[in-house]
């Protein structure tokens, strides 16, 4: 079987590229680890996330390498890095990497845009909800802060290659205009090719245009063109689609437990997690993220308080969701100051903080007394996703649908939770209501299949 290869940058970029796959009836699964790609041999798609946004260009390369290698043992022929959808991370010296691990031949096209999320690049410039990308939260990102958002000089600043650009006008044009702007694009010796787009229709036109050049194409995007140029390469099953959500559920009369952790700590999170809690049926466990950061001491009184309290609700007859978060305690943390006050090495108080987020998710799924209360877990933030379902032992993630636009429902391959529902959300993705509607959307799921 042929196969799709997809590279990505943090977990939560699995999760969506692979539902947009699995929303065509393409089989997908993600990974944490090129070294247990356990089912892999059933899917047409697999999806492993180097991690590598926050890593150094060396560390970062290093890693996609790896991940190629994995996946190309596996069986991936076309092969797709994943991208942020506001171009956050070492881009392209990623796609550096990838290249280098290809014939010389080899095309990166990025197709950048995400139309269902108002995602679109226009003149090479990224507008994200009519706003320009750098203007938006991307641009005071704590870890990695966008300051470019012209696309074409952002990836020629990252890479080594020479990077070239076809704007709208040619995209308009159709497809013989489009087929003569690549193939001048090559002639010129770009090996990097960014082109506009504001709608799916101009993906496919691009991901058409570009699949009958034969070119041995690299897809550089967040997801909905490598789902064109899987469309377009012969992929898909209409009998696979899924169905989504039919009805809404009375959560309250539910007998399941659902977790909700919330380690992105953006001002959107904290608005979906206050709606989440307006609505009755969900207890709120703040957690002081400060009192992670430091981890040379075995026993964490933060850790060990957030397990009790959040035991007590999985225990209530009242509470059907358990929320675990950092956003709502009012702390305004500087995660350098941290850093040089315990001698961490750079982004260290992040991870530590995801970490410290994982081990309290451990100390309550593995609770003895806890024994089948946990049916489902939402998770914001890429680093937080992983994180926490590594501390559960899980290989990797089964790819299911969207709950919403980058809000992606699929079920936990492996370990003690192996086939538990969960969902997996960037923290700058969705509106005042998404928590709401990500935790109906696993009753949902959960009533549908009693």
């Amino acid at each position: 079987m042929e196969r799709i290869g997809i590279i990505t940058d943090d977990m939560t970029g699995t999760m969506t590229c692979g539902v947009l796959l699995a929303k065509k009836g393409i089989s997908a699964c993600s990974y944490f680890s090129g070294d247990d790609l356990r089912g892999a041999e059933e899917q047409e798609a697999l999806i492993l996330s180097a991690n590598s946004r926050n890593l150094s260009k060396e560390d970062a390369q290093a890693h996609v390498r790896s991940a190629y290698h994995a996946l190309a043992q596996r069986g991936a022929k076309y092969f797709t890095k994943r991208i942020d959808t506001t171009f956050r991370g070492g881009m392209g010296y990623e796609v550096d990497a990838l290249l280098d691990e290809l014939p010389d031949d080899a095309i990166a096209v990025m197709a950048a845009t995400m139309p269902d999320t108002r995602r679109i690049v226009v003149g090479g410039y990224s507008v994200i909800d009519n706003v320009v990308l750098t203007e938006t939260g991307a641009g005071r990102d704590v870890l990695s802060p966008v300051k470019e958002a012209h696309i074409p000089t952002l990836m020629q600043s990252q890479s080594r290659r020479k990077v070239g650009a076809i704007y709208l006008q040619t995209v308009l044009s159709g497809e013989e205009a489009l087929r003569t702007a690549l193939e001048q694009q090559k002639a010129d010796g770009n090996k990097i090719i960014v082109i506009d787009a504001v709608s799916t229709e101009h993906l496919h036109r691009i991901a058409q245009t570009v699949h009958n050049l034969g070119w041995n194409t690299v897809c550089v995007d967040p997801g909905a063109f490598t789902q064109q140029m899987a469309l377009c390469r012969g992929f898909g099953h209409p009998d696979r689609v899924p169905e989504g959500q039919k009805e809404q559920v009375d959560i309250p009369s539910c007998s399941e437990k659902v977790l909700v952790v919330a380690g992105s700590a953006t001002e959107v999170t904290r608005r979906q997690i206050e709606k989440l809690a307006q609505s009755g049926y969900a207890a709120d466990v703040s957690i002081h993220a400060g009192e992670l950061i430091d981890r040379s001491k075995e026993d964490n009184p933060e850790i060990r308080r957030s397990i009790e309290e959040a035991n007590r609700y999985l225990h209530d007859e009242t509470s059907r969701v358990v929320v675990l978060e950092t956003a709502s305690t009012g702390e305004r943390l500087v995660l350098q100051d941290w850093e040089k006050k315990l001698g961490l090495p750079s982004r260290q108080a992040s991870a530590n903080i995801n970490l410290g987020l994982g081990a309290i998710v451990r100390g309550i799924a593995f609770d003895p007394a806890n024994k089948d209360k946990i049916s489902g877990i939402y998770m914001t933030g890429g680093d937080t996703l992983v994180t926490v379902l590594k501390a559960l032992g899980a290989a990797g993630i089964r790819l299911v649908d969207t709950v919403q636009p980058q809000t992606n429902l699929g079920r936990i391959i492996g370990g003690d939770f192996d086939g538990v529902r969960i969902v997996g959300k960037g923290g700058l993705i969705g509106d005042d209501e998404t928590a709401v509607r990500v935790v109906s959307r696993l009753y949902y799921e959960l009533q549908k299949n009693r």
